[in-house]
């Protein structure tokens, strides 16, 4: 890959990954704004395609779900279960600090949460999963794979807060 190629945040994300000496692949592909046109695009890649949902509650908090692709994920009862109220879907023109685009929130944004507003909800069953993880380098025309282990490593570094749910 040339590094003209490479956006200043994905080159940021990359040297945050190399940095804490994780291992991570990335694929380019069509650009793809839904989850359909991205299992679509990456079926052939050895992973697991996730989804990535940034929600919030009434109080204002913050949190970025990070699911399969294909599973369904009910909002009011994941609410419920953590004790956290009522969550909706949270509007990203509100959070430009991510600096990401609508249908663009990734894990890897949150390099740019320097607060750590964002409380991370790992659905249990990607835990201690051998296979790769595949999520969007902060851009919709790539895949870059990344184990669980070491998608957690990268979240700690960030310092955001995680629940396995």
């Amino acid at each position: 890959m040339l590094q003209d190629k490479l956006t200043e945040q994905e080159s940021r994300l990359y040297n945050i990954l190399n940095f804490n000496e994780i291992a991570f692949e990335t694929f380019y592909h069509a650009p793809v704004t839904t989850v359909e046109e991205a299992d679509k695009v990456t079926e052939e890649l050895d992973c697991i395609k996730c989804k990535n949902l940034l929600l919030k509650n009434k109080k204002g908090e913050l949190f970025l779900l990070i699911a399969k692709s294909d599973d369904k994920v009910d909002l009011k009862l994941l609410g419920q279960k953590l004790g956290i109220g009522n969550l909706s879907f949270a509007n990203l023109e509100k959070l430009s600090f991510l600096n990401v685009h609508a249908g663009g929130i990734t894990p890897f944004c949150l390099f740019n949460d320097k607060d750590h507003l964002i409380t991370v909800l790992i659905e249990k069953s990607l835990i201690g999963l051998n296979e790769a993880l595949g999520f969007h380098p902060m851009r919709n025309d790539a895949t870059t794979i990344i184990s669980c282990s070491d998608l957690i490593k990268f979240i700690r570094f960030c310092k955001n807060r995680i629940k396995v749910i």
